[in-house]
């Protein structure tokens, strides 16, 4: 019913699949539970949200922008989607999932005029639920992540990314992983 709405306002250029499951209940962050931890009905709900959510949009959106000829699909990731890290495991699986479907996006529908990029943002986004950590934590301005995005997507058709990396400057929660 969503996409139908969608549809009804036009062609869609671009997609941008910016979600990520909640933590486990009764966990936030920095304490997630160690990966024996973790039940697995956790990882049923967060998959599902996290790569077979991008699956159901991708299968609304994808054909039209095959017909098209063009389109964009930028992914979400996070620097969890790289590698594992004490308490990630709830994390990590899902993102690597995530950036591993969208590397098979990319070489299957970049030939038909789709890009398909993955945009790893290694670091604490400020939001209101991040301004309390203050100066010990480096934070990316949303409008900044969102020009990168915008970049992503403006590249020429001859050199198109797959992936990039975006981290503050002074360092990041990721490179501590």
């Amino acid at each position: 019913a969503a996409f139908k709405e969608v549809f009804s306002l036009g062609t869609v250029e671009v997609m941008v699949y910016n979600v990520a499951p909640p933590f486990p209940p009764g966990h936030e962050f920095p304490n997630l539970p160690a990966g024996h931890e973790i039940d697995p009905k956790f990882f049923d709900s967060a998959f599902n949200i996290g790569v077979t959510g991008c699956l159901r949009c991708n299968s609304q959106v994808v054909p039209k922008m095959i017909e098209q000829g063009k389109g964009t699909i930028l992914l979400s990731g996070a620097t969890a989607s790289l590698r594992g890290g004490k308490k990630f495991g709830s994390v990590a699986p899902v993102k690597a999932a995530l950036r591993s479907y969208g590397q098979t996006l990319f070489q299957e529908l970049a030939p038909l005029g789709v890009h398909v990029g993955h945009v790893i943002i290694d670091g604490v986004i400020e939001s209101p639920n991040t301004q309390g950590w203050g100066s010990n934590v480096p934070l990316m301005d949303p409008a900044h992540i969102a020009e990168q995005y915008w970049n992503l997507h403006s590249q020429p058709r001859t050199v198109w990314s797959y992936e990039v990396q975006i981290s503050p400057s002074a360092g990041s929660v990721g490179h501590r992983l």
